[in-house]
């Protein structure tokens, strides 16, 4: 299945749970502007246990992107950063050059993902 195809096919349906309850919190946080998540408040959320670490969420966070992306939504995950680097992991940098064939300027592309987030997710009330 070609990558346009699995896009195209995804829905919030097929979301695992674990993705599922992170997007919840990650829309939530997005709707209230509450700014950046760190992965290990994005895990304390989910009632993970605190030790979990923050790698372990990179294939909910990559299956919520990709749901996302399929449904003409700004990447929600953008908004999740690592606590020392500000930023997200290898893993959403991996997903979008893999989309996008290649991303010139990671800051202006994560600059613009984030405020393209908390606009579409704060906007509505």
């Amino acid at each position: 299945m070609t990558t346009q195809r699995l896009l195209s096919a995804a829905t919030t349906f097929d979301l695992s749970p674990t993705a599922w309850n992170i997007r919840q919190v990650l829309v939530a946080a997005a709707r209230a502007r509450a700014g950046l998540l760190r992965y290990r408040d994005v895990i304390v959320a989910i009632d993970l246990p605190e030790r979990t670490p923050g790698w372990w969420l990179r294939d909910p966070l990559q299956e919520i992107t990709r749901v996302e992306l399929a449904a003409g939504r700004p990447p929600l995950t953008a908004i999740v950063v690592g606590k020392k680097s500000g930023v997200p992991g290898a893993g959403f940098w991996e997903f979008w050059e893999n989309v996008t064939g290649g991303i010139p300027d990671r800051d202006v592309f994560l600059v613009n993902a984030q405020a393209s987030v908390f606009t579409f997710w704060g906007g509505t009330t």
